[in-house]
C-alpha cells in the first residue's frame, strides 16, 4: 500500500484546473460578502441612531459576514488540501460555524418576513416591541445552537482508500458525518426538514406582503381608461368647436344652457341642455341629414336695408374661414350624422355626471359644517398611549404617543405629539413614563416654549416611572407637549405603560 504522499502530484495536477476556478469563484463571492455586509454594518452603526423597525438588518449583517468567512475559509482549505486534510478539530469546528451561522441567518429572515407581516398586513394589530425583538433574537440563537451541536461529534476527517493509477492510496477529507449510521441519517432528514419549514413559512408571510406594496403602486388599466377619457373630451370638444362654425352655407347652432343652483344644505341640482342645429340650404337644399335640422326661416320682410348689408358682410366674413375647418365640418356633420349625436350624448351624460357629483359634494360639506360645528361644543380632551418602546431619545426630542384612545375636538396631533388648544380656559393634564432597563428618562412638561414641570424615572434593573400633574390656563392655540431633556442614552417604555392625557375643566 503506498501513502497518497509518494503520489500526491497525480491527483493534485489532475484536478488543479478545477480547484483553481472554485477557488477564484469563491474569493470574488467573499471580498462580496465582506463589503456589502461591513458596508450595512458600519452604516447602521454610524449613520442611523434610531433604528426602530430596521432592528435585525445590522444583526443579519453580522451573522452573514460571519457565515460568509467561515464557508469561504472551509472550501479554502477543501480546495488546499483535497486528498489531504490536516485537522479533525479546525473540520469539526469550521462545519459547525458554517451551519450555525446559515442557520440563524435564515432563521433572522423569517423573524423579519413576522415583523413585516405585522406592519404591512396588520397595521393597526399588535407590533413587534423591543422586548420581543431580543425574545425573538434569543430564541432563534439557542435554536439553532441546539440542533447545530450535533455537528460537533458527527463532523470530522474521514479517511479512504482509492484506487488511482493502479496504486490504493489513502485520502482524508473533512466530511459532515464520520459514519453513515441510522442516527445520523435521522439527524440530516432533521435538518432538511427544519430548512423546509423555515423556507415555507417565510415564503408565505412575504407574498401578502409584496401583494399590498403592489396594490400601492398605480396600474396602468387606470392610466389606460384616463387617457380614453380624455381622448374622448378632446374629440367632443372638437366637434363641438367645428359644429360652431358656419361655414359654405351650413349654419349649426349648439346652444348649452346650464342652470345649476347649489345649496348648502343639499338642494338638487338641474342641469338642462338644449342642442338646437340648424341647416340652410336654399330653396333647393331643404333635405338635413341631422334629426335637429331646420330651415332657417326668411324674416327679411321687416329688415332694413342697413340690417341686410349687414348680414351680407358677416356672410362674407364667415365664408372666408379656412377651406380645411370646411371639409372636416363637411364631413363629420354631412357624412356621418350619428358620430355627432353619439358626441352630443356623450357630452350630455358628462354633464349629468358632474352635476351629481357637484350635488353629493354640496352635500358633503353641508355634514362637515355640521360636524366642524358641533365639535365647536363639545368639552376638549384627550387620552394617548405609547405603544413602542424607545431606545434612544434625542435631545429637546418631542415624545410622540403614537395611539390614541380618546380625542374629543381633535386637539392632539397624533404625528407630532402636540396638544394644541381649541378653545381658551383652564385644563388639566397628566402625563406618566416610564423607563426601562439601566436607562434614565428626563421629560418635562412645556407650554409653547415655557417650561411648566419636570419629570424623572431612575434606570434600574426593573421599570421605574414618573407622573406629572398641571393644571394650565391655556388661550386658544397655545401647544402643550412632553419634551426629553436628557442625554441620548434615555430610554422610554411604550407596550401601553407610558401616557399623555389632558381635559378641559372651565372657562
Amino acid at each position: 500500500m503506498v501513502s497518497v504522499n509518494d503520489y500526491n502530484e497525480f491527483p493534485q495536477d489532475r484536478y488543479s484546473d478545477i480547484l483553481l476556478c472554485h477557488t477564484v469563484l469563491v474569493v470574488i463571492g467573499t471580498v462580496i460578502g465582506v463589503l456589502g455586509n461591513s458596508v450595512t454594518i458600519v452604516f447602521y452603526s454610524c449613520r442611523i441612531k434610531e433604528r426602530g423597525e430596521r432592528y435585525f438588518i445590522p444583526l443579519l449583517a453580522i451573522v452573514d459576514l460571519i457565515a460568509c468567512l467561515t464557508i469561504s475559509t472551509k472550501y479554502g482549505m477543501n480546495n488546499t488540501y483535497l486528498f489531504d486534510f490536516p485537522s479533525n478539530t479546525v473540520c469539526c469546528l469550521l462545519t459547525f460555524l458554517q451551519v450555525f451561522s446559515s442557520g440563524l441567518s435564515a432563521h433572522i429572515l423569517l423573524i423579519i418576513s413576522i415583523q413585516r407581516y405585522l406592519l404591512v398586513c396588520k397595521p393597526f394589530g399588535p407590533k413587534m416591541t423591543l422586548f420581543w425583538k431580543r425574545v425573538s433574537l434569543s430564541v432563534a440563537c439557542v435554536f439553532t445552537l441546539l440542533y447545530t451541536c450535533p455537528l460537533l461529534g458527527i463532523s470530522g476527517t474521514k479517511t479512504s482508500e482509492d484506487v488511482f493509477r493502479n496504486h490504493t492510496i489513502n485520502t482524508t477529507s473533512c466530511s459532515l458525518s464520520t459514519a453513515c449510521t441510522k442516527s445520523t441519517t435521522m439527524y440530516f432528514g432533521l435538518l432538511a426538514l427544519i430548512i423546509l419549514c423555515n423556507l415555507v413559512i417565510t415564503t408565505v408571510l412575504c407574498i401578502p406582503v409584496l401583494k399590498r406594496i403592489q396594490t400601492s403602486f398605480p396600474n396602468n388599466s387606470g392610466t389606460k381608461s384616463l387617457d380614453n377619457k380624455q381622448e374622448q373630451n378632446i374629440s367632443s370638444q372638437e366637434v363641438l368647436e367645428i359644429s360652431s362654425k358656419k361655414t359654405s352655407g351650413i349654419e349649426v347652432l349648439s346652444v348649452i344652457k346650464t342652470t345649476a343652483n347649489s345649496k348648502l344644505s343639499g338642494n338638487s341640482d338641474t342641469l338642462n341642455i338644449v342642442s338646437n342645429q340648424e341647416l340652410a340650404y336654399g330653396s333647393n337644399r331643404n333635405k338635413g341629414p341631422l334629426t335637429y335640422a331646420l330651415q332657417k326661416s326668411s324674416t327679411t320682410d321687416n329688415s332694413s336695408p342697413e340690417q341686410e348689408e349687414n348680414e351680407e358682410s358677416l356672410n362674407e366674413s364667415t365664408q372666408s374661414k379656412s377651406s380645411s375647418a370646411n371639409n372636416k365640418a363637411e364631413r363629420l356633420l354631412l357624412n356621418d350624422p350619428a358620430l355627432i349625436m353619439e358626441r352630443l350624448t356623450q357630452l350630455e351624460n358628462t354633464v349629468q355626471q358632474q352635476a351629481t357629483t357637484i350635488q353629493t359634494q354640496a352635500q358633503q360639506i353641508h355634514q362637515l359644517q355640521n360636524e366642524v360645528n358641533s365639535s365647536a361644543n363639545m368639552t376638549p380632551a384627550f387620552f394617548a398611549i405609547l405603544t413602542t418602546s424607545t431606545s434612544s431619545i434625542g435631545n429637546a426630542e418631542i415624545l410622540k404617543f403614537n395611539h390614541v384612545k380618546t380625542n374629543t375636538g381633535g386637539g392632539y396631533d397624533v404625528v407630532t405629539g402636540v396638544f394644541i388648544a381649541p378653545k381658551a380656559g383652564t385644563y388639566h393634564f397628566t402625563s406618566v413614563v416610564y423607563t426601562y432597563g439601566n436607562d434614565d428618562a428626563v421629560v418635562q412638561l412645556n407650554k409653547n416654549q415655557d417650561l411648566l414641570l419636570k419629570g424623572y424615572s431612575v434606570g434600574t434593573t426593573h421599570a421605574e416611572s414618573h407622573t406629572m400633574n398641571a393644571i394650565v390656563a391655556l388661550q386658544k392655540g397655545d401647544h402643550i407637549y412632553i419634551q426629553h431633556r436628557g442625554g441620548s442614552s434615555d430610554a422610554v417604555l411604550g407596550d401601553s405603560h407610558s401616557s399623555f392625557s389632558g381635559f378641559f375643566i372651565s372657562e
